[in-house]
């Protein structure tokens, strides 16, 4: 193998190492978020 190879190889790697779904959205119940009293405050 040779470097310049090595070298395309390591990073076409490392760019597809941070190619991955997004992470999903916390639940409110997950967080301990009341959404009901939070615009219960809302609205005051």
């Amino acid at each position: 193998m040779q470097r310049r190879q090595f070298l395309a190889t390591a990073a076409a790697s490392a760019l597809a190492a941070g190619c991955h779904d997004a992470p999903r959205a916390l639940e409110g119940s997950f967080t301990g978020i009341d959404i009901a009293r939070g615009h219960a405050l809302r609205d005051l």
